[in-house]
């Protein structure tokens, strides 16, 4: 069971997706979810990255708000 980025297109994701969906119904149940999951997990990281911080603070009536923790 593997999920692979095979290309980015702008805002567009490519994913080559391999599942084993052998043995009993159950068990190829387990596999696909797992499997959807690992999609999910890798496209909402890859969305992240794109709002990402650089750390600086934002300022919001007169209260300094951080994005990340001093030192990451």
């Amino acid at each position: 069971m593997s999920v692979e980025i095979k290309g980015r297109d702008g805002n567009k994701l490519t994913l080559q997706v391999t599942v084993d969906i052998s043995g009993s119904m159950l068990e190829a149940e387990e596999r696909i979810q797992a499997v959807c999951n690992e999609i999910g997990s890798l496209s909402t990281e890859k969305v992240l990255e794109g709002f990402d911080t650089d750390g600086t603070p934002i300022v919001i009536g007169g209260k300094k708000i951080h994005g990340k923790k001093e030192g990451e």
